[in-house]
């Protein structure tokens, strides 16, 4: 009985100290991941404050960017209406000519028949206006828009022979 009785006095006393191993291994174990965490955590903290810096800076550029962009289609806006004012005048402009031009090209057509009738044998005679409001050319690649006015009247006569 001596003997079982040392036996399991030394059994507890390996496995006291296993136990006092495992705790002691534990506790290093713990150290290490709490510091491991206290490292990953100031990491986070650090690119979080990286990334809250970069997306206000972001967002200060994309405010700057969307008032520029605002102002342009301010102007824009305000460009195509005086150019849809102009456009309406011009149209009136056309209007207007073309009404007096009906009533003169009448007029000289009447007393250029019988003046004019030794042309070849051609009774027309008429002054032609040139009707293109926006003659579209290309230019290096862009589009210049010449604009024609009423005074810019082009007598075509010498082509009727």
């Amino acid at each position: 009985m001596q003997k079982q009785l040392k036996e399991a006095q030394n059994k507890a006393s390996t496995l006291e100290s296993e136990l006092e191993s495992v705790r002691q291994e534990a506790q290093n174990d713990r150290s290490t991941l709490e510091s491991e965490l206290k490292s990953v955590r100031q990491e986070a903290r650090t690119k979080c404050a990286a990334l809250v810096s970069e997306l206000e800076s972001v967002k200060e550029e994309a405010q700057t960017n969307c008032s520029l962009l605002e102002t342009q289609l301010n102007s824009t806006m305000k460009k195509n209406l005086r150019l849809d004012a102009k456009i309406g005048d011009l149209k009136n402009d056309v209007k207007t000519r073309d009404k007096r031009d009906s009533s003169s090209s009448s007029n000289i057509s009447n007393s250029g028949n019988s003046s004019n009738s030794s042309r070849n044998g051609s009774s027309h005679y008429s002054t032609y206006w040139c009707d293109c409001f926006s003659n579209i050319k290309a230019t290096e690649g862009r589009q210049v828009r010449k604009i024609w006015r009423p005074r810019d009247m082009v007598d075509l006569n010498f082509l009727l022979f």
